[in-house]
């Protein structure tokens, strides 16, 4: 019995002794497979089981805000969980943790997710339509909304001037409704509804007793490749029939098995058509077109008419390239007749563009004040509908020379050497130019003091007022032929330039040359020259050191002053060009040598948009300021050294008020050139001349002088070209890859890659399809560039040297779908302005009209309208581009209106581009308007 006591006494003892040695509890390992995924309820979580885990804990937190436990999910026992009744547009980040009775792991923490945005009432049915009228029915089409969000529709049903009634919820296309009375009229209206509502309504008319109309005659199709290629179709409106409401245009690539529908809202107006989308059909390249006529009594006898041979955009013999969708792409290199330093979009949609007095600029630097050797610049105009070809009598400089077929004609200047001048398209539409070329001595080139302007109605050149020179350095001439130097210099000749002595001014010659001035447009339709070289002083500052530029020094051999004191060689005193007198006015107050440090290499010039009478100046030198154009004018609110040197770079107010600077180099005479900037820099301008500087989101992929940042459709800024080296004369560092920059994220985005370079005397400017043309560079006068062959066309072929005879077209992402095809375009069908016409069938706008615009889509499918004004660009700068966004109300069937911009300060009187942009942000081909006082 002891021996059993015992024995159970040390049985427990082992028991109890093993018990503590037992490890402690531990808490479990995190859980692992952590997701979270959007679903039709809500953000399913899952993970997998952790061993030795009793539960679970689970956090949620939106944003930046703090981590909490979600109710109902601090103790989840199995490993899956749906997080609902969520905000919609969103971000969630969740995280989780395993627990037991020891304690908790470590939490993990999910990806974000971003909620689905909340359910909108979808946008109305496309193309809704009759397909066949009988006295007791009717058959209806349609395509769905873009984007599709509908799960159904209603159609309503009204006789002549009755109420809608509902007679049907159709899922989808098509419907006919039967038991109809005949001789009688009908309308329908059928909306796209989802769980969020409903759609505005489209209605289509018919009328069982009127006849359908009878088949459109003449439907021709042929194929044009401008800026890109178009089929334009064109036809005469039906002689039999019933009444036209309008046509109905289709397009087949499978020889007519099946159709894509191109617009049902063309009106029974309308005799043409373009399409755009053509260049975005597979091999081989060809189309079929169906025309149909629609009346009250449905739909007509169909016509056809086909077109071959339709080149792509971004690849003209092969497949669409999946790319331009995100990055857009380039065309072909196509040759143009001279290197197009100097050009822009006339209010007709032709280009006009000159460089110096012949193709390459081998006059360019000839024979320094000597006028005979300056007197006519070498212009053309193309124009992108009639293509591409080159074919003028290169002995005839006068549009009589165009042979029939040619796309350019030349337009030439007779009386000034239009290098190095500043232009713009001026309130009539006009091309108002400033200064020119006098040749050169040494390393100055002296400014001519002429204006000129071309009329596009015209195609001719008359003259302008002259440039007034500086009323503290008037000019004495030496006697006519005195200098054995320059016997020939325009300075000792003017007498017979100048019969009215309109010049003169204290015994001497009171005229003013620019070389590289900026001209821009202002509220009151006048417009300001400022900056350029002149040819009264030769000196010129560099760094606060007067110098001398190389090969003058102090002789006298040209008669002019030679001071090394301000002006520097600079023409200071800006002036304002009344276009309706054609009268110049200095302003004698705002004296540029009155600034520490300025920038006369075409000072980038903006209309401040808080007050009409003053000019916003944004560089490209260190200083920005305010320059007051009333009176004498002033400058005020100057920000010395506020920002960096961005010689050759470019400048855009992208919005009213806000400006982006872009790129640029050094000083010009640096050896070696200093490398270009890769940063950019946003300005805000405010009411009360403040100005905020803030940096980019990023830089760009590369340092660019030289370089081009156009305004685009959608907002955006488009910017190419250039080099990474800052060098004139070279495309040794020539920058191909472009980029875009969006206002919203400030960020730089690379886009497609160029094949030519754009360097030096290049240009890129907006056309009126949404493309950009990209076109000229170099300019040196190698001898031999500048020849041509019996049509014009330059011998060299598309480049000589550093010489670009060739343009490439631009097409931005917004022209394709995701897949690399175009996508369809929206098309402006008409305009109406209260305030009429300007004569020449563009609309007049005033600020603050309302717009009545009608298109081929319903109304809610305009997402955006935007108003540009037509560009002028040179030497890296557009004088002319000017963005607005327009505000749209009323949207009614394909009707919607726009209000026009409320004042002149954010739109100054000019000609400009209005684009319609739908859902999925792709323009329609502008409108151009003229914006008038």
């Amino acid at each position: 019995m002891k021996q059993a006591v015992r024995t159970a006494w040390v049985f427990g003892f082992l028991l109890l002794f093993l018990a503590s040695c037992t490890p402690p509890a531990q808490p479990p390992s995190a859980p692992t497979g952590f997701t979270a995924t959007n679903t039709a309820s809500g953000i399913s979580l899952s993970w997998n089981a952790v061993p030795g885990a009793t539960g679970y804990t689970l956090q949620r937190k939106t944003a930046s805000a703090a981590y909490a436990d979600l109710p109902g999910a601090a103790n989840l026992s199995g490993t899956t969980y749906t997080d609902t009744g969520l905000s919609p547009s969103t971000t969630y980040t969740y995280r989780i943790a395993a627990k037991n009775a020891a304690g908790s792991s470590p939490y993990v923490e999910s990806a974000p997710v971003v909620t689905p945005a909340a359910l909108q009432t979808p946008n109305p049915p496309n193309n809704f339509r009759s397909t066949a009228v009988s006295s007791s029915s009717v058959s209806l089409a349609w395509d769905p909304p873009s984007p599709n969000t509908a799960t159904g529709y209603t159609l309503e049903r009204k006789t002549g001037s009755g109420a809608y009634a509902q007679i049907a919820t159709p899922t989808g296309s098509p419907y006919t409704d039967t038991g109809l009375s005949p001789s009688t009229a009908y309308t329908y209206r059928l909306k796209a509804v989802n769980a969020a509502g409903s759609s505005n309504g489209v209605t289509v008319d018919i009328n069982t007793g009127v006849a359908a109309p009878g088949a459109p005659g003449g439907f021709s199709a042929s194929v044009v490749t401008g800026t890109s290629t178009v089929v334009t179709l064109t036809w005469t409106p039906p002689s039999a029939g019933g009444p036209v409401q309008s046509y109905t245009l289709e397009r087949s690539t499978d020889g007519g098995s099946s159709y894509l529908t191109l617009s049902t809202g063309l009106p029974a107006s309308a005799t043409t058509y373009a399409d755009l989308s053509a260049n975005a059909l597979a091999a081989p390249r060809s189309a079929l077109y169906r025309l149909t006529a629609v009346g009250a009594g449905g739909p007509g006898a169909p016509v056809t008419a086909s077109a071959g041979g339709i080149p792509g955009l971004c690849n003209p013999a092969g497949p669409d390239i999946p790319t331009a969708a995100t990055t857009g792409c380039f065309g072909a290199p196509f040759q143009w007749p001279l290197v197009a330093t100097f050009g822009g979009l006339q209010p007709d949609g032709t280009f006009l563009a000159w460089y110096s007095t012949d193709p390459s600029g081998s006059g360019v630097f000839k024979n320094y004040l000597d006028y005979n050797q300056h007197k006519s610049s070498y212009a053309v105009v193309w124009n992108p509908a009639k293509g591409r070809t080159i074919d003028f009598d290169p002995n005839n400089g006068t549009p009589a020379g165009a042979r029939p077929g040619s796309a350019f004609a030349r337009v030439d200047n007779n009386r000034t050497d239009l290098f190095c001048a500043g232009q713009v398209i001026g309130p009539d539409g006009r091309f108002y130019v400033a200064g020119g070329n006098l040749g050169n001595f040494g390393d100055w080139y002296p400014g001519g003091w002429q204006t000129n302007i071309y009329d596009w109605r015209t195609q001719s050149w008359s003259a302008g007022p002259n440039m007034k020179g500086d009323p503290q350095y008037p000019y004495t001439p030496q006697a006519p032929g005195t200098s054995s130097v320059y016997p020939n210099a325009a300075l000792y000749n003017l007498t017979s330039l100048d019969p009215n002595g309109q010049l003169t001014l204290n015994g001497g010659y009171n005229v003013g040359g620019r070389w590289y001035p900026s001209v821009i447009t202002l509220s009151s339709g006048k417009l300001l020259i400022n900056g350029g070289l002149g040819y009264f002083g030769n000196p010129y500052q560099n760094d606060g050191v007067t110098s001398w530029y190389t090969g003058v020094g102090n002789s006298g051999g040209d008669g002019l002053p030679k001071t090394k004191t301000p002006p520097y060689g600079d023409n200071v005193i800006p002036e304002v060009w009344d276009t309706t007198t054609n009268t110049l006015t200095q302003l004698t107050g705002a004296r540029m040598d009155t600034l520490f440090s300025y920038d006369h290499y075409y000072p980038w010039m903006f209309q401040d948009p808080y007050n009409p009478n003053q000019a916003f100046m944004a560089g490209g030198e260190t200083t920005a300021g305010y320059l007051n154009v009333t009176g004498t004018g002033y400058w005020t609110d100057v920000m010395s050294n506020a920002l960096a040197y961005r010689h050759y770079g470019s400048a855009a107010m992208y919005q009213p008020g806000k400006i982006l600077l872009v790129g640029g180099g050094g000083l010009p005479n640096d050896t070696p050139p200093k490398p270009s900037r890769k940063d950019a820099t946003v300005l805000t301008l405010s009411p009360g001349n403040t100005v905020s500087v803030q940096p980019t989101a990023n830089d760009m992929i590369a340092g660019r002088t030289h370089t081009d940042a156009t305004l685009l459709p959608n907002g955006q800024v488009w910017v190419n070209g250039g080099n990474t080296d800052g060098a004139n004369w070279s495309t040794a560092n020539a920058v191909y890859t472009s980029e875009m920059w969006d206002p919203t994220t400030l960020a730089f985005t690379p886009m497609a890659t160029a094949t030519q370079p754009r360097i030096y005397h290049a240009t890129a400017t907006l056309m009126q399809d949404g493309t950009v043309l990209t076109v000229g560079g170099g300019g040196d006068g190698t001898t031999g560039c500048g020849a041509t062959d019996a049509h014009g066309v330059p011998t060299a072929g598309l480049t000589c040297g550093i010489n670009q005879f060739n343009a490439e077209i631009y097409y931005p992402p917004y022209l394709f779908k995701p897949d690399g095809s175009l996508a369809p375009r929206p098309t402006l069908l008409s305009l109406t302005s209260p305030s009429g016409t300007d004569g020449y069938g563009h609309p007049r706008v005033r600020a603050g009209d309302s717009l009545t615009l009608t298109t081929d889509r319903p109304a809610g499918n305009i997402a955006r309208v935007t108003f540009l004004k037509l560009g002028s660009t040179t030497h890296a700068f557009n004088m002319g581009q000017n963005f607005n966004e327009l505000t749209i109300s009323s949207p009614s069937g394909n009707t919607l209106r726009v209000s026009a911009p409320g004042n002149y300060n954010v739109a100054p009187p000019g000609y400009y581009f209005l684009f319609v942009l739908d859902a999925d942000g792709v323009p329609s081909v502008a409108q151009i308007v003229q914006m008038s006082r």
